[in-house]
């Protein structure tokens, strides 16, 4: 028995050091776990904000588009009423009563 006695005694403390070692294993497991999940949790949070950002990239090109097309068709108006106010002012009076004259006509 005595033998037996001197075995236990030996391996106490390996068995003990054995058995932080498994502790400490279980700890780096579940914290690898937990951080895995953590990154599956942000890496969808990221496409989802990805998919976002494209669809308001592509609103705010179209609004761009729109925006630059509005402006077009301003300047377009603003030149036809410049050109008609133009064509309003112009010098040529026609008198009721007096005939246009070759060199005078409008």
């Amino acid at each position: 028995m005595h033998v037996k006695d001197l075995s236990k005694k030996e391996l106490t403390p390996i068995n003990n050091t054995l058995q932080q070692l498994r502790s400490n294993f279980d700890g780096l497991k579940y914290s690898v776990k937990f951080l895995s999940d953590k990154y599956d949790d942000l890496l969808r949070e990221l496409h989802s904000v990805n998919e976002k950002h494209d669809l308001q990239s592509k609103n705010l090109k179209k609004a761009r588009e729109e925006l630059d097309e509005a402006k077009q068709h301003a300047a377009e108006a603003i030149q036809q009423a410049e050109e008609l106010a133009q064509y309003i002012r112009r010098d040529c009076v026609e008198i009721a009563g007096i005939k246009p004259t070759r060199d005078l006509s409008c």
